[in-house]
C-alpha cells in the first residue's frame, strides 16, 4: 500500500525502533508498524526475474477407487447395455451434428461450448510462463528442440495453424493454450508429439472447463481386436494427424490460440491460431469420432466394406481388420484409401501378413522396416497388443524394473499397469500381480510406504518372470481356412477363494472333418475382500462368462445357439435348472441375468481336472503357462464329437441347498444342507471366546485358522488352502469378530433393523442413524454420506458398544499403533477412519489408565 505525503498526518512517528547503522527502522504510525529501508541491507542479494510455484495435487481416494475396482464385483460391458446420453451430452452431439459441414476438401464442426459465449480471462501471461518453461527443457536437447520447431512450422505450412495479425491480437474473447513436448521412443513415425494443455487453468478456469466433453464414440478395444482376428488376411492402417484434418468454426478459433518464437528467446512471442481440432481439448476425439462415423455412413453405398471398417474396426485413428482372402484384403485397401481421402484425409502406415497385398500398397504408403525383398514384416503394436506380421502371431514385450526399482505400492502398481493384455491372453500369469496390489492393499500401506520384506519377495519373483513373457505365441487368426462348416463358442468358468474368472474358445468344423480350437480371450477378477461363498464366486465367475460370452458372439457374429458353457460347480448348475425367484437376491439376480441370455441346457458340467478356467483362478507361473496345451486349446474333449463329452448329471445330495428363500427344511435335507441365516439362541455365536485373547490381531489369525480348517472340511483334497492366511481370510476373519460383537451388544437394534421397524426408544444407537450394509455390519449413517473425498468406512463408521471387550481390544490395537505417546484425541481420531466407538473418548481414556506401559512411562 502507497500513502502519499498529501496524508502527512499518517506519516506521523509515535515511536521508532533502530538498530545497527545501515540497518531498517521499525516506526510505529497512525496506521501501526512499518519498516523503512532496505531489509536486505548488508546482505548478499540472490535476484530472481521471475518465481514459478508448482504444487502436485493427487488425489489419493481416486487412486484407492482405481484399485479397488480389481477385487470389486466388477461388470463386463455386453452389447445389449443400453448407452444412455446425459443432456450435456446431448447437446455436445447436437451442436457438432447441426455444424458440420464440408469445406474445401475438409470436414467443420463448431465447439460443443457449454455456454453459448464462453467467458474467459486473458492468460497471456501464464502462456508466456509456461512457454519459457518449454524452451528451458527444450534447450537441453537440442535434437528435440529442432523437431519441436519443424513440427510447428509444419503446422503453419499446412494451414492447420496461421499466424495472427497485430490487429487481431486485441480481439476481446480469446484462449491462449500453453505446449510442451511428450517424448515416446517406442513410436514408430512421431516420435515428439506436442501437447496443447488446455486443462491448465488461469484464476480457476481452463479452457476444457468451458466445453462439453461429449459421449463415447469409439468402438469398443475388445471388438476391435476380435474382428481383427477372425479371418486369415489381415490389414491395418493409421491415420495421419487425424485431428489437425478436421477444420473448428472460425468463431471458435481465437480460444485456440499459443505462444511461439522459433527459440529466439530474446524475441517477444508471437501469436499463433489453430484452424483445426486441437489434440488436448477434451471434446476432440468425441469431434473426430463424429466425423469419421459421419462420414462413413455418407459413404457407404460407394464403400461398404471400407464403412464397416470404420464402424465396427477402428479405435480413434487405427483401422484394423481381416478378411477372408488376399483378394477382398485388396479391394478393402482400395476402399479405405478412397473413403479417407473423401473426408481429406490420409491413411498410412499400411501392414498385411500377405506379401501381394503390400505389392499394392505404394512403398511410402507401407510401414517402415517392411522390406518384400528380404521376405521381412515388422513387428507392430496393434492397440497396444505386438502383432509379427510375418508369423501372424500375437507376443508381449515387457519391461522389467530398474536394479533400483524402488518397491512400494506406487511403483508397483504402475509395473502391473504397462502390461496391456486387452484379450486376456495371460491372465493366469496378470492375476498373480492383482492378488499381490490386493495383499499390499489390505496391508494398510501408504502410495509411498517401502514394502516389508515378504511383499518385496512376492513382487521380485512376479516381476522377475515378466523376460519370459516374450517366449509366448499366439496365433492370431482362430481359423486354419476358409472351409469351415460350423463356428460354435465354448466357455469355461471357475472360482477360488482367492480369484474368480472365465476362458472362452473358438471350435471349428471344416469340411475335411478336421476340428480345431483356439483361445479366444479370457477374463479375471479378484474376490472381494467381503466375505463370499465358494458356491456363490463361482456363480459370479458363471457370470462373467456370459458376458464375455455375449461380446465374443457380437463381435465374431456366432448364431446364440451355438454357446455353450462350462462349469464344475454342481451348486451352479443346479440353480440354474430353477428358478430364479426361488433363491434369495444375489443368486435370484444373477440367475435372472442367466436365464435371459442363454438356455439352462446350454450349461453342462466340466471335471474339475481339465477346466482351463481353473488357471485364471489359481495363477500360474510364466513358464508354465506358455506349455499348458488345455489353455491355448482347450480340453481334449473339444476335438471329439458332440456324443462324447463330459456328461451334465448333477447330484441332488451333493448340492448345498443355502440359498433357498425358505429355510425351512425337512429332516432328510438338513443332513446334506446347511443355512446360512443366523439362529440366535441363548448360547453364544462365538466359535472362539474373544475374553481369552489380549490381542486383537491374535483373535483375528486363529479365528481365520478356524475358517480355514471348516472350509477344507467341505473341500477336495486339492482345492484345500495350506500355507499363510490370505488377506482374504483375514478379512473374513476380522468381519465375523466384529460381526458377533454388534449382536452381542445391540441385539434389539439387530433384529429391528433387519425386519425395517423403528429401533427402541431407550436404543443408544437412535442419534446415530443406523443401517446394516450388505455384510450385515451396523454401521452409522449421516451427512457425511455426501463426503465424497472420504474412504466408505470414514462416511460410514462401524458402530461398537463400550465395554465390550473387542471393543477394548480394538481400542488397545490403536493405542499401540500410536507407540503409547498418541494422546485420546489421536487415537480417536484414527479410530474415527473406521470405527464408531459409542463414548469412544471414556474407552480410551479408560484403557489409558489401564495400560502397564503408559503407567510405567507416567511414573
Amino acid at each position: 500500500m502507497l500513502i502519499g505525503l498529501d496524508y502527512p498526518d499518517l506519516h506521523y512517528s509515535y515511536r521508532d525502533i533502530r538498530g545497527k547503522p545501515g540497518k531498517p527502522i521499525a516506526r510505529l504510525t497512525p496506521l501501526g508498524w512499518t519498516c523503512i529501508g532496505d531489509p536486505n541491507s548488508g546482505q548478499e542479494q540472490t535476484l530472481f526475474n521471475r518465481t514459478y510455484f508448482a504444487r502436485e495435487h493427487e488425489n489419493r481416494n481416486d487412486l484407492d477407487n482405481i484399485v479397488r475396482k480389481f477385487w470389486e464385483i466388477e461388470n463386463v460391458k455386453t452389447p445389449s447395455d443400453n448407452v444412455f446420453l446425459n443432456s450435456d451430452e446431448r447437446k455436445a452431439l447436437s451442436i457438432v451434428e447441426q455444424s458440420l459441414e464440408f469445406k474445401d476438401g475438409h470436414y467443420e464442426v463448431k465447439v460443443p461450448w457449454k455456454d453459448d459465449t464462453p467467458s474467459l480471462p486473458n492468460n497471456y501471461n501464464m502462456a508466456l510462463s509456461r512457454l519459457e518453461n518449454t524452451e528451458k527443457r527444450l534447450n537441453k536437447d537440442p535434437s528435440i528442440a529442432k523437431v519441436y520447431t519443424q513440427t510447428i512450422e509444419k503446422y503453419i505450412e499446412k494451414g492447420y495453424v496461421r499466424k495472427v495479425s497485430t490487429k487481431e491480437e486485441t480481439v476481446a474473447g480469446k484462449w491462449y493454450l500453453p505446449h510442451f513436448p511428450v517424448i515416446r521412443m517406442d513410436k514408430e513415425t512421431t516420435k515428439t508429439r506436442i501437447v496443447f494443455d488446455a486443462s491448465a487453468k488461469f484464476q480457476g478456469i481452463s479452457l476444457n472447463d468451458t466445453i462439453h466433453q461429449g459421449p463415447k464414440l469409439q468402438q469398443d478395444l475388445f471388438d476391435v481386436l476380435l474382428r481383427f482376428r477372425k479371418y486369415p488376411v489381415a490389414l491395418v492402417c493409421d491415420i495421419a494427424e487425424m485431428y489437425l484434418r478436421i477444420k473448428i468454426a472460425p468463431d471458435d478459433r481465437p480460444y485456440h490460440r499459443f505462444l511461439w518464437r522459433a527459440m529466439k528467446s530474446e524475441q517477444v512471442p508471437e501469436e499463433y491460431e489453430f484452424n483445426s481440432v486441437v489434440f488436448g481439448v477434451n471434446s476432440s476425439p468425441f469431434q473426430a469420432q463424429f466425423v469419421s462415423k459421419k462420414h462413413a455412413e455418407m459413404t457407404k453405398d460407394s464403400y461398404p466394406r471400407a464403412a464397416e471398417t470404420v464402424l465396427k474396426s477402428t479405435y480413434m485413428d487405427d483401422s484394423m481388420d481381416s478378411v477372408i482372402n488376399d483378394e477382398e484384403c485388396i479391394e478393402l485397401y482400395n476402399q479405405l484409401s478412397q473413403l479417407w481421402a473423401k473426408a481429406g484425409m490420409y491413411a498410412r502406415k499400411w501392414l498385411s501378413n500377405s506379401k501381394a497385398v503390400l505389392q499394392c500398397i505404394p512403398e511410402e504408403d507401407r510401414a517402415s522396416q517392411v522390406d518384400l525383398d528380404e521376405g521381412y514384416l515388422l513387428s507392430v503394436k496393434t492397440l497396444g497388443v505386438i502383432w509379427q506380421a510375418d508369423n501372424d502371431i500375437f507376443t508381449f514385450k515387457a519391461n522389467p524394473p530398474a536394479d533400483d526399482f524402488k518397491f512400494t505400492k506406487r511403483n508397483i502398481l504402475s509395473k502391473v499397469a504397462t502390461l496391456f493384455d486387452p484379450l486376456g491372453f495371460i491372465a493366469p500369469y496378470t492375476i498373480r500381480g492383482k492378488l499381490l496390489l490386493q495383499e499390499m492393499w489390505t496391508a494398510g500401506l501408504d502410495w509411498d510406504d517401502q514394502l516389508d520384506e515378504v511383499l518385496v519377495e512376492k513382487s521380485r519373483e512376479w516381476f522377475q518372470e515378466l523376460d519370459e513373457l516374450c517366449c509366448i505365441k499366439i496365433p492370431r487368426c482362430l481359423q486354419l481356412d476358409d472351409d469351415i462348416v460350423s463356428t460354435s463358442l465354448h466357455i469355461f468358468s471357475d472360482a477360488s477363494l482367492e480369484a474368480y474368472g472365465s476362458v472362452i474358445y473358438a471350435r471349428h468344423e471344416y469340411k475335411s472333418g478336421t476340428i480345431s480350437t483356439r483361445l479366444i480371450a479370457a477374463k479375471s477378477r479378484v474376490a472381494p475382500l467381503t466375505s463370499v461363498s465358494i458356491p456363490r464366486l463361482e456363480l459370479m465367475a458363471a457370470v462373467l462368462g456370459l458376458r464375455l460370452a455375449l461380446s465374443v458372439k457380437h463381435a465374431l457374429e456366432v448364431p446364440e445357439d451355438n454357446m455353450t458353457f462350462w462349469s464344475d460347480s454342481m451348486n451352479v448348475l443346479y440353480w440354474i435348472r430353477g428358478r430364479s425367484r426361488e433363491y434369495k437376491p444375489f443368486v435370484a439376480n444373477r440367475i435372472g441375468e442367466i436365464h435371459t441370455s442363454s438356455h439352462p441346457k446350454q450349461w453342462r458340467h466340466v471335471p474339475t481336472k481339465v477346466n482351463p478356467a481353473d488357471l485364471v483362478s489359481r495363477g500360474r507361473t510364466v513358464k508354465q503357462l506358455q506349455s499348458d496345451v488345455i489353455w491355448w486349446n482347450g480340453p481334449e474333449f473339444l476335438q471329439d464329437e458332440e456324443p462324447q463329452w463330459p456328461e451334465t448329471n448333477i447330484q441332488i445330495e451333493n448340492v448345498r441347498d443355502t440359498e433357498l428363500k425358505c429355510q425351512k427344511k425337512t429332516s432328510d435335507n438338513l443332513t446334506n444342507c446347511t443355512t446360512l441365516k443366523s439362529i440366535h439362541t441363548s448360547d453364544s455365536d462365538w466359535r472362539l471366546d474373544p475374553v481369552r485373547y489380549s490381542s486383537f490381531v491374535r483373535l483375528v489369525r486363529v479365528q481365520a485358522y478356524v475358517h480355514r480348517f471348516i472350509d477344507n472340511c467341505r473341500l477336495k483334497q486339492e482345492q484345500r488352502r495350506q500355507g499363510s492366511l490370505s488377506t482374504v481370510e483375514y478379512a473374513d476373519a476380522e468381519l465375523e469378530i466384529i460381526k458377533n460383537a454388534q449382536r452381542e451388544a445391540f441385539s434389539d437394534e439387530y433384529n429391528a433393523l433387519m425386519k425395517s421397524k423403528d429401533l427402541p426408544k431407550t436404543s443408544k444407537l437412535l442419534g446415530l442413524q443406523p443401517r446394516i450394509d450388505k455384510n450385515g455390519l451396523i454401521r452409522c449413517d449421516g451427512r457425511l454420506e455426501y463426503a465424497d473425498f472420504l474412504s466408505f468406512d470414514a462416511r460410514y463408521p462401524i458402530i461398537l458398544q463400550r465395554k465390550n471387550w473387542v471393543t477394548k481390544l480394538i481400542v488397545k490395537r490403536y493405542h499401540e499403533l500410536g507407540k503409547h505417546v498418541s494422546g485420546t484425541n489421536q487415537t480417536f481420531s484414527a479410530l474415527s477412519s473406521r470405527f464408531w466407538i459409542i463414548s469412544g473418548r471414556e474407552e480410551i481414556r479408560e484403557y489409558e489408565h489401564e495400560c502397564y506401559t503408559c503407567r510405567k512411562r507416567k511414573a
